[in-house]
């Protein structure tokens, strides 16, 4: 049998993940998810839909299958395909090479599979001290059979509950200042992400969202003229998704006029300046007499 030799995490976007100091928090156990899935989807299949690398390692299978993206292209996980090929007595030699080539292929879908889900697992338990998910571990087997979920899962049991104060402080994070210098994709990121935090749990609805968002720009004192066009929209396309693209639209034409306005001023002021080294410069001779003196020409008369 033939094992490939691939490292899924050389491909791994994350490295490293962000480590937890401490007793775990739903924030920090929400990040390292987020960025294991990023990993996950680094790593290419053809399985699904094609288009999602290993992502479904990061979910149970119904969990992943009943997502809208995979509508129609469920997952199947690989199954081991053996040692060797089963090929029939009386197999052409076309047949044999196809069967070999297929249980290869087999073979190496199966533990690129495997050898995914041990980064993941192992790239998580590096990021979280082993005192909090240390219960997990079989007296004989130590945690050769954990799973990635079954570690995730448990860090949001134990220490991913919600409470009130969690919740207060994710809405305080939403309406945090938004500033005109910041990109304003920062205060999209801040809403979405307090949106994906409070999700399952608090869900921040669509007004809500677009309340806070709203307010954020009417603060910042720059979007005058494009608030009062967006509240003369139809109520139907006052939606999240259109507000993000009406004001990051807005926003490029807002930097392109300030652009704009400051290239006219140094143009202007190196206008000025050229007229003000080209006047004559006028003195008085030892005689008394009146000379000017052209900065340009460098001549002088009377």
């Amino acid at each position: 049998m033939t094992t490939i030799k691939y490292d899924p995490t050389q491909d791994f976007i994350h490295s490293t993940l962000t480590s937890i100091t401490g007793r775990p928090t739903r924030t920090g156990i929400k990040r390292l998810e987020k960025e294991n899935k990023d990993n996950a989807r680094q790593i290419h299949s053809l399985r699904g839909n094609g288009n999602e690398g290993h992502l479904r390692l990061c979910y149970t299978l119904d969990r992943f299958n009943a997502r809208p993206a995979v509508a129609g292209t469920p997952w199947v996980d690989p199954v081991h395909p053996g040692t060797r090929p089963d090929v029939p007595d009386g197999a052409t030699g076309p047949q044999i090479t196809r069967m070999v080539s297929a249980h290869k292929y087999d073979l190496t879908e199966f533990q690129l599979f495997q050898s995914t889900e041990k980064a993941l697992l192992r790239k998580t338990m590096e990021a979280v001290e082993e005192v909090y998910y240390k219960s997990l571990q079989d007296p004989d087997e130590g945690y050769s059979t954990l799973s990635y979920n079954d570690l995730i899962v448990h860090l949001n049991e134990q220490y991913g509950t919600l409470t009130n104060d969690d919740l207060d402080k994710n809405i305080d994070r939403m309406n945090a200042k938004w500033t005109p210098t910041q990109p304003i994709e920062q205060l999209f990121h801040q809403i979405n992400d307090a949106r994906s935090f409070a999700r399952d749990h608090d869900n921040i609805t669509e007004r809500a969202t677009i309340r806070s968002a709203l307010k954020n720009l009417e603060n910042s004192g720059v979007f005058t003229l494009a608030l009062k066009e967006w509240r003369n929209k139809a109520e139907d396309d006052q939606t999240w998704t259109n507000l993000q693209t009406f004001f990051a639209k807005a926003n490029t034409e807002r930097l392109r006029s300030i652009t704009t306005k400051q290239a006219g001023f140094h143009d202007q002021h190196q206008a000025n300046n050229a007229n003000t080294n080209s006047s004559p410069y006028f003195v008085k001779d030892m005689a008394g007499n009146t000379m000017a003196y052209c900065w340009t020409h460098e001549s002088n008369g009377t």
